[in-house]
């Protein structure tokens, strides 16, 4: 699949599934392991039915809707309540330009906090406002005026940034699980039983579109508040383009389709991630 050859993958997980079968040892494992992506593919080819006959076998009774697998949810009408906007404009260019520059997969920035580290989960820095130290802490002041145009009422009453960035490299192109942005120290301390949001959050794309790495996906669903009215919307990367949803709002990134890209340069998925806040939040120096 990461080299685009789709029959290829789809005849060997087959032939994975079928010695399976034969359940000899670790052979479960695989085969579940098969079904999983054949279940992906068949999505993300418009395979429906099968798709779903792989997922029920494995106990995943609950997909992603067959509109986000088509690319369906994008330039579509939104519900006046559903708090999701996109800017390509406000962001001056030579700044998104060293954002990138000082982000590339040889900077010290990676090592440094250990990113690729198996046992990192995750760790995210605080934007005190006002603040232009570093290339970071000036792009954030430059999305203000953004965030004041989509949401006035919370940039009036912020409190803190906070960031944390995500690189793709061209084999990792699975997406992003779906998640809540939240307060994790609080959620840690809480045991899970406190959850809190950013007022808003969003996500600067410093890298272009590709089909190898897919949309972000942004949902109307709340923690502990599904519904059937819910809806959903597709986002794809664009240079310096800006981001903005309801920072309850579930999320994610959408698997990628590898086969369909024509670039013969390597490209990776470049984002920054920034959480607003209008509450007081726990911050270490």
């Amino acid at each position: 699949r990461s080299r685009g050859d789709l029959l290829s993958e789809e005849q060997l997980l087959r032939r994975c599934l079928a010695r399976a079968r034969h359940k000899t040892q670790g052979s479960a494992e695989a085969g579940r392991l098969a079904r999983f992506y054949l279940a992906l593919q068949g999505c993300q080819l418009g395979r429906f039915k099968e798709a779903d006959e792989h997922l029920v076998e494995l106990g995943l009774p609950v997909r992603l809707s067959n509109d986000l697998w088509t690319d369906s949810c994008r330039g579509f009408d939104q519900p006046a309540d559903f708090s999701v906007k996109v800017l390509d404009h406000g962001l001056p260019e030579d700044l998104v330009r060293k954002a990138r520059e000082a982000l590339q997969p040889d900077a010290s920035y990676w090592d440094d906090h250990r990113y690729h580290s198996p046992d990192v989960t995750f760790y995210s820095h605080a934007h005190q406002l006002d603040c232009t130290d570093h290339i970071i802490d000036q792009l954030i002041e430059a999305m203000r005026p953004s965030l004041e145009e989509v949401a006035p009422e919370v940039s009036k009453t912020l409190t803190v940034a906070e960031w944390w960035v995500h690189q793709r490299a061209p084999d990792q192109w699975h997406g992003h699980p779906l998640h809540f942005d939240t307060n994790e120290q609080l959620l840690r301390d809480s045991l899970g039983t406190h959850v809190e949001h950013p007022a808003m959050s969003s996500v600067v794309y410093l890298c272009e579109d590709t089909p190898r790495f897919g949309a972000t996906v942004v949902t109307s669903q709340r923690h502990r508040f599904a519904s059937d009215s819910d809806t959903a919307a597709l986002v794809r990367p664009r240079m310096g383009r800006q981001l903005f949803f309801d920072g309850g709002y579930l999320h994610g990134v959408m698997p990628g389709k590898p086969w369909m890209e024509e670039s013969p340069v390597t490209q990776r998925r470049l984002t920054l991630m920034v959480g607003w806040w209008t509450s007081a939040i726990r911050t270490s120096e």
